[in-house]
C-alpha cells in the first residue's frame, strides 16, 4: 500500500512513476523515492520519529515493552518472524536495554523512592515492615534480598539485592 502511494508521482517535482525502495530499520520502514527529473533519492520518508538522535521510536518502545512485561526476547523474535513483521535483532535489543532502558528505570526508581522518603519524613506514626531472605540451590545461601515496606501508605520504599562472599 505504501509503495503504491509513493509510486504515483515524485513528491518534489510531481513527475510520474518514480522508483520507490523500502529499507527496514527494525520496526521502521524508510520509503525512498528516486526520480530521474529531480535527482537520485529525491525524497525519503521515515515512518517513525527518531529518539536519542538515531533510534526509531518504535524500536525503543518495543524494547521497553519486552523488558517491562518480562516476555522472552527469543519468543518475541520468533513471533515477529512467523507473522512476517520486521524487527530489530537480539543484539540491538540488548544495546537498547544497556544504553537507555535500564539507566532510565534506575533513575526513575531513585526519584520515585526519594519522593516516598520525603512524603514519609512528615509521618510521625508510620508503621514499617521489613524482610530479609537468603536463598540458594545448595546448602549455603549465596544471594540475599532485603525489603522495607511502609504499611501506612502501602508502598515498598527500599529493596536491596546482595551477594554473599
Amino acid at each position: 500500500m505504501l509503495v503504491s502511494l509513493f509510486s504515483l508521482f515524485c513528491f518534489r517535482c510531481k513527475e510520474e512513476r518514480p522508483t520507490v525502495t523500502v529499507k527496514m530499520t527494525g520496526t521502521m520502514p524508510i520509503v525512498t523515492q528516486s526520480c530521474t527529473s529531480c535527482g537520485e533519492d529525491s525524497y525519503a520518508w521515515p515512518s517513525q520519529p527518531f529518539v536519542f538522535g538515531k533510534y526509531p521510536t518504535g524500536n525503543i518502545l518495543l524494547s521497553f515493552g519486552i523488558l517491562i512485561s518480562g516476555i522472552s526476547l527469543s519468543k518475541t523474535l520468533l513471533l515477529f518472524k512467523h507473522i512476517g513483521l520486521s524487527m530489530f535483532s537480539g543484539r540491538a535489543y540488548h544495546q537498547h536495554q544497556k544504553k537507555y532502558l535500564v539507566p532510565f528505570i534506575l533513575r526513575y526508581w531513585e526519584s520515585y523512592r526519594q519522593r516516598l522518603i520525603n512524603l514519609l519524613k512528615g509521618e510521625k506514626n508510620a508503621v514499617w515492615s521489613g524482610d530479609g531472605r537468603y536463598d540458594s540451590m545448595g546448602h549455603s545461601a549465596k544471594y540475599g534480598a532485603h525489603t522495607m515496606f511502609c504499611n501506612t501508605i502501602n508502598k515498598l520504599v527500599h529493596f536491596e539485592l546482595l551477594q554473599s562472599k
